[in-house]
């Protein structure tokens, strides 16, 4: 770069540098405070079913969160608020605005006020708007849109479910647009079905029709006021004006007329849950039919309540009860809500294993749900008569398979046992000891001595009675040897059986631990010997927190996945606790007082 080029550029870099002092210098410090405010409406008078903007200028450097629609609620629905700023500078002198849109929809017709505003110490002038009916309209083109809504029914008992109809009408072409249903904090407001679309000629002009269904669900008693619907799209306007692809739009908002909601409160002689509907079944299915019923094994039993016109959330839990010898392991219920023909249809389904615990006749109660029937406006009810059941002894020794168990030193055996030893005896061949074998050889025994073999076996006979005479003399000089007691003997076979019984505990599998505590019950007390059902021989032992974890672990094989896995430690506490009180027992030589109680 020569001398030259390098001149000139410096001499422009310093020509902006004094343009720019200059400008701050003589730049005035911006408007900071409010110096006037001004309120404006973008029509007046009103249709009642269409929105008008509300615009609030300040000028002046203004915080955006300074303006308040709320003395505005008495009279209108207030929708959304814009809030832009402006900034503008002439001549050095710089300016500065901020404005706020809000959307206001009329509440009703007639004289209204838009009331004075102030921000910042600075108010607005406050001025009148006219709300006039649809009917006096003076244009056709203000009726092209228009929104239109219906209560199947103004009153309605608390919790009861009303439909409410929205209808959109559109003689224009819409560009984009949302319908929005009325918010309401007493009542729950949701819709059902799709959107609806037809063609309809309405005082003389053709409309496209867009239906939309909602349900009401008061949630207090007394009169509500539903507000209306609120259509806000662009619609395209005169095609002439059109270029090009692109259309020229203009924003339109419509809301339909308020409604009034009587709402009556629970009839009086209503005693629990409250269930308005128009229909209400409940059905149920088992497992196995009445006289398929067995001691230890599983039946389940299924009920659903049906519901016409409510939500999952109204159904009432279903009261089912049941014998004591009965136990229960319901599992968690299921609901649902479904949709047909623009009704809504709740159903509930509760599932429950029953185990008998001892045969005999068994009668189940009725099942009885009360209801109100918003069509009669009566009180209903609907059961399922009660059932007589026989539960029959179990068959087998368990429905889980069965581990080799300990045998008890001593078992006890009853007459019929005596009577099937005898006959395994005379099956078997006679073991004899020596000394009993004297006493039964027959003379005829002593001329087989012609065979060779004879002399053989009375030599070997004449030494073994040299050597037990022997073993007697011994005997009777050394020290005498306790023999075992029965209870010793018993402990040996527990401590067995508990080594089997921890190692199943720990294995968490409900089929390893349950033969294994049946063998360490029959261990601990003989008199569990030939018992097969494991709840018996837990009653008989009268431990309730023994009892409790047994059916903690019952109820584990009856739960879904998603439910929390059962753990054996409770268990394996409660059998320790049991344990102890055993073995001080038969320190003293006693049997546990609590396994037989009687």
């Amino acid at each position: 770069m020569n001398t030259v080029s390098l001149f000139l550029s410096r001499t422009r870099v310093a020509f902006w540098i004094v343009i720019g002092a200059l400008y701050c210098a003589h730049m005035p410090i911006a408007q900071a405070d409010v110096s006037a405010l001004q309120a404006t409406v973008d029509k007046n008078p009103i249709m009642l079913d269409e929105s008008f903007t509300l615009t609030v200028t300040a000028d002046g450097d203004a915080e955006r969160d300074a303006f308040d629609s709320s003395a505005l609620l008495n009279d209108f629905v207030v929708g959304r608020t814009s809030v832009s700023s402006q900034t503008r500078m002439i001549n050095f002198s710089t300016t500065r605005s901020t404005t706020w849109s809000t959307v206001l929809f009329p509440r009703s017709t007639g004289t209204f006020t838009i009331p004075a505003f102030t921000i910042e110490g600075v108010s607005s002038e406050p001025f009148s708007v006219e709300v006039v009916p649809v009917s006096n309209g003076t244009g056709q083109e203000t009726r092209d849109i228009f929104v239109t809504s219906e209560l199947a029914s103004t009153t309605v008992y608390l919790h009861q479910q009303v439909h409410y109809t929205v209808k959109l009408y559109l003689a224009k072409d819409i560009e984009r647009g949302s319908l929005q249903a009325p918010a309401l904090d007493e009542a729950d407001i949701q819709q059902i079905g799709n959107d609806a679309e037809y063609s309809e000629i309405f005082n003389g002009k053709r409309y496209r029709i867009i239906e939309r269904h909602f349900v009401i669900t008061p949630q207090r008693s007394g009169t509500l006021t539903i507000p209306g619907a609120v259509f806000q799209g662009e619609v395209i306007a005169n095609s002439r004006q059109s270029f090009g692809f692109f259309n020229r739009t203009q924003s339109v908002s419509r809301v339909s007329p308020t409604l009034e909601l009587t709402v009556n409160p629970i009839p009086s002689d209503i005693d629990g849950h409250f269930l308005p509907s128009e229909f209400v079944d409940i059905q149920e299915e088992w497992s196995v039919s009445d006289d398929e019923w067995q001691v230890g094994e599983p039946v389940t039993r299924t009920l659903t309540l049906t519901a016409l016109g409510v939500t999952e959330s109204m159904l009432p839990d279903i009261d089912d009860q049941y014998p004591p010898d009965i136990k229960t392991y319901p599992d968690q219920a299921n609901t649902a809500t479904a949709e047909k023909d623009r009704r809504l249809i709740a159903q509930r389904t509760e599932s429950i294993a029953l185990i008998p615990s001892r045969a005999g006749q068994f009668v189940i109660p009725p099942v009885t749900v009360q209801w109100f029937n918003v069509v009669t406006q009566e009180t209903q009810t609907v059961s399922l008569p009660g059932r007589s059941i026989t539960v029959k002894a179990s068959t087998t020794n368990g429905s889980l398979p069965a581990q080799s168990p300990v045998q008890p030193s001593n078992p006890p055996k009853d007459a019929a046992d005596d009577v099937n030893s005898l006959d395994n005896d005379a099956m078997q061949p006679s073991l004899i000891s020596p000394v009993a074998g004297q006493n039964k050889l027959r003379t005829a025994d002593f001329h087989s001595f012609k065979n060779p073999w004879v002399g053989v076996s009375v030599g070997l006979l004449a030494i073994w009675l040299i050597t037990l005479v022997w073993g007697f003399k011994q005997r009777r000089h050394s020290p005498t040897k306790a023999k075992p007691s029965p209870t010793t003997a018993r402990t040996d076979t527990e401590k067995a059986a508990w080594q089997q019984l921890s190692s199943a505990l720990k294995s968490q599998q409900v089929q390893r631990i349950e033969p294994a505590l049946k063998t360490w019950l029959q261990a601990v007390s003989p008199s569990h010997a030939g018992q097969h059902d494991l709840r018996q021989m837990v009653d008989s032992v009268g431990d309730r927190g023994l009892k409790d974890a047994i059916n903690q672990m019952y109820a584990s094989r009856y739960r879904s996945q998603a439910q929390e896995q059962w753990h054996s430690q409770p268990l394996m506490e409660a059998l320790e606790s049991v344990r102890q009180k055993h073995k001080l027992a038969s320190h003293n030589e006693q049997k546990l007082p609590p396994l037989h109680p009687q």
